[in-house]
């Protein structure tokens, strides 16, 4: 065997001895081998207790990769390596039996989600020697203790002190603490990240610091015992399903600086009577206020541009809106099933029936759609008289019929001789009633 053989034989060896410790299983867990290291990446779904070792194939174990004990709703105990420097996003995400956890000192990256839904969780503990994160009454924190990083499901919150240097409450830090009732954030929190506060169904009292700036994705969804929410000034960012499904939510008002309602921020509040829109609001999301059932009138200021997708479907007691002159854009369906809307006023390149159907309120259409107020003269309680176009082969009889719900029961109005360029019919008799007009032949 000549040297150059030699040097492939013995590459070729290295290679099968790498391959070897790529991937295997140690007892109930499962795991990888990257840069000379171990990666816990999965565990039997029945254990109960986990003692993860410090060194698999004699190489060291720093990682709990991620979703490596997602729901494994038997595990009780687990006890962490002082080799371990990283636990990755959603690590032990729904370990409901999981009653306490104890970071060891080497660790130095905890993933967002890693602890979220662990049901029975009452405490965290953190080694005094640890650089990077830190423990204080059970509560996860990074070592300065700005940033709130997890909140024990099951631990009683009732005299809950947030430190004076907290910045940042972290992504779903208290999802679902069902012993949370009311909280006062620390006057130097500037945000509040995704799911933050997130399925909280006791939390009905919540004061925020006058320096907050951000509201995160979900930060307070489905908090159901919430009935009022005082936003500073600062607050500029409201993410997407911020208070949807805050059933109880009542009244609400934006502060100036916000731009965007995101899509979702209040569906299903639907005790949402009243809400003060931001004279800077530019853009209104798909489903932003669907299904806010109590909500019987809304001011939208006049920069706004754009309305998503059934952003007011199912306000069934909305009775009026008028869209400022600069909207340009209107989402399919974006008025379906506002039941009691008599009154809407709506930029001219949206009057036609075509429109009206598109945006599910073809049943008011044309005697309650008219031009968003521009100025002296407009009434909003004035209904324009609805106008009926009959169109056909030249002298063909139309029968035009009328109804007071548009369901019916119909009844003979009118014999129109109709023409190729249409017939305009205007009810100039009943000019304020909510009559529904039909041609038939």
């Amino acid at each position: 065997m000549n040297p150059t053989q030699v040097l492939r034989w013995i590459q070729r060896l290295c290679l099968l001895q790498i391959l070897s410790l790529g991937a295997g299983e140690s007892g109930p867990l499962t795991y990888e081998v990257i840069d000379e290291s171990v990666r816990i990446t999965s565990c039997d779904p029945a254990v109960t207790r986990v003692d993860i070792p410090a060194s698999i194939e004699s190489l060291p174990v720093t990682q709990v990769g991620r979703s490596a004990f997602s729901h494994r709703v038997e595990l009780g105990t687990v006890s962490l390596p002082e080799t371990l420097l990283a636990i990755e996003d959603y690590a032990f995400y729904g370990c409901r039996q999981l009653e306490t956890i104890s970071l060891p000192a080497g660790v130095e990256t905890i993933g967002r989600f890693a602890f979220t839904m662990c049901s029975s969780m009452n405490s965290i503990t953190v080694d005094s020697l640890n650089e990077f994160y830190a423990a204080r009454e059970g509560l996860l924190y990074t070592s300065d203790l700005r940033r709130l990083i997890h909140v024990p499901q099951h631990k009683d919150l009732d005299d809950l002190m947030l430190p004076e240097t907290l910045v940042f409450i972290g992504d779903s830090a208290f999802w679902q603490c069902p012993n949370l009732t009311s909280i006062t954030l620390p006057d130097s929190v500037r945000e509040i990240g995704i799911g933050a506060f997130g399925q909280c169904a006791s939390l009905a009292s919540v004061t925020l610091g006058p320096h907050l700036e951000t509201i995160g994705d979900g930060a307070f969804m489905s908090c159901t015992s919430l009935g009022e929410i005082d936003m500073p000034q600062t607050v500029t960012t409201l993410g997407y399903a911020a208070f949807a499904e805050c059933s109880s939510l009542v009244s609400v008002s934006l502060p100036q600086g916000i731009k965007i309602i995101h899509g979702d921020t209040f569906r299903g509040c639907e005790k949402l009577i009243a809400i003060q829109l931001p004279d800077t609001l530019e853009h209104i999301g798909d489903n932003a206020f669907y299904a806010c059932h109590e909500l019987a009138s809304l001011r939208l200021p006049a920069g706004l541009t754009t309305l998503g997708e059934y952003a007011f479907a199912d306000c069934f007691k909305l009775t009026s809106l008028r869209l400022p002159s600069g909207v340009t854009q209107i989402g399919d369906y974006a008025f379906y099933n506002t039941i009691q809307l008599e009154s809407l006023g709506i930029p001219d390149a949206f009057h036609a029936r075509g429109e009206a159907r598109r945006l599910g309120v073809e049943t008011i259409y044309p005697w309650a759609f008219h031009l968003p107020a521009t100025g002296k003269g407009n009434d909003p309680r004035i209904k324009l008289a609805p106008v009926i176009m009959v169109q056909g082969h030249e002298g063909a009889l139309k029968t035009i019929e009328i109804a007071d719900n548009p369901d019916g029961p119909w009844k003979f109005w009118m014999t129109v001789s109709a023409t190729q360029e249409g017939v305009a019919i205007t009810d100039l008799a009943e000019p304020s009633a909510k009559r529904f007009y039909r041609v038939v032949d």
